[in-house]
């Protein structure tokens, strides 16, 4: 864990590459699947942070393949759309899997955040009538996760705010701000 500790410190720091240097190293000493699962998330969102999105798509998908806890699988699926860059390649395997989500019953509580990173992903292959949908279902899926509700309503104000429609984009950034 002395490794785990180190990447701790530079993350506090802010020196995010250091990190994630100790973060690879610690994964050669871990052994439990779910130890080594909350290691990988954490590299994820590293490679997330300067800029790696196939590293990030890939530290997440080795989460999922260990079959850890239900929640951090999840969350990996989802962050792996959140990684996407359009530069970086075919998102056809992303949205397959996000629609897998929402078609498991086991993931009715979490619909809002599947379309979420639908429409993210939308939105960064210059979709963005899909995405506005997307965001639309969003809301429409939510039941009682507020948070996901503003971050919904927050997306579509930035979005109708770069159409320089402001009678739309108030209207939704009226809404984030009351979640």
């Amino acid at each position: 864990y002395v490794f785990q500790v180190y990447a701790d410190y530079h993350l506090k720091n802010e020196e995010v590459e250091a990190a994630i240097g100790k973060l690879e190293e610690s994964l050669l000493y871990i052994d439990k699947n779910q130890d080594k699962a909350r290691t990988l998330f954490i590299l994820g969102q590293c490679y997330e942070l300067i800029g790696q999105s196939q590293d990030a798509i890939e530290r997440y998908n080795q989460v999922v393949e260990l079959r850890t806890p239900y929640e951090l699988e999840f969350y990996s699926k989802i962050k792996q759309a959140m990684a996407f860059d359009r530069r970086g390649g075919n998102s056809e395997p992303i949205v397959e899997l996000l629609q897998d989500l929402l078609d498991d019953s086991k993931n009715e509580i979490y619909q809002d955040q599947i379309f979420y990173a639908l429409a993210i992903l939308a939105i960064e292959e210059r979709r963005r009538d899909d995405g506005v949908d997307m965001l639309l279902e969003s809301l429409l899926a939510n039941t009682d996760n507020t948070r996901q509700r503003m971050k919904s309503y927050l997306l579509l104000g930035d979005l109708f705010m770069e159409d320089l429609d402001y009678t739309n984009a108030q209207a939704y950034y009226d809404s984030a701000r009351t979640f």
